[in-house]
């Protein structure tokens, strides 16, 4: 990151909070649910969001311990480089919209194995980071559970990484540090297979 001017990110946190939501389609019992968990993990504030969206929040907040997500660390950091240019690939409003789409069965099933996973011990969570860390060591896809739920797939990953290819190619022409979270590069719709279709070489370093 030190030998680049720029810095992208999903998102910029905080950054167009200006949407509409359509109504919560989760039953009564699931709303209450998602919504006490969002409020014991210190993030209240995210249930003007769609439950997709807060309960993929919370899942991110669990595997990063309950820290500062990814983006805002590393802009943190990027401030530290003295690294002043900071941009998101896309606005809180174009994932919200993506999301009116989804299977309202999907969303449920999505947020309650959220939910039941939240309910486990810590020591869980060090083993759902460790199985993520090792497969993506290994090459393995450990997105193939969420392309069980097709439209929600699509929504959370294939329609953003399509979105986003376009100015990820650009970004490698000026030479600006990328950032994105690990369930978006592998799959046959992942981020290193479209930017393999755009003639890049893709490594581990």
């Amino acid at each position: 990151m030190a030998q680049s001017n720029t810095l992208i990110v999903e998102c910029i946190p905080g950054d167009d909070f200006d949407f509409e939501c359509s109504p919560c389609r989760l039953s009564r019992p699931q709303r209450y649910r998602l919504w006490f968990a969002l409020e014991r993990a210190g993030l209240g504030d995210l249930v003007v969001l769609p439950p997709a969206l807060s309960a993929a929040a919370l899942l991110m907040s669990q595997l990063n311990d309950g820290g500062a997500t990814l983006d805002e660390r590393l802009i943190d950091e990027a401030l530290d480089f003295g690294i002043l240019h900071v941009r998101g690939l896309e606005t809180i409003s174009q994932v919200v919209a993506d999301l009116d789409s989804v299977d309202d069965h999907e969303v449920d099933r999505f947020v309650r194995d959220v939910l039941d996973a939240f309910c486990q011990r810590p020591p869980h969570w060090s083993n759902v980071k460790r199985t993520v860390i090792d497969g993506w060591r290994a090459g393995r896809d450990f997105t193939v559970e969420l392309r069980e739920l097709p439209s929600l797939h699509g929504a959370l990953l294939e329609r953003r990484n399509r979105r986003w290819l376009p100015q990820l190619v650009e970004a490698s022409r000026e030479g600006a540090f990328v950032a994105v979270g690990a369930a978006h590069l592998p799959g046959p719709v992942g981020l290193l297979a479209l930017l393999e279709s755009e003639g890049f070489s893709i490594g581990v370093l």
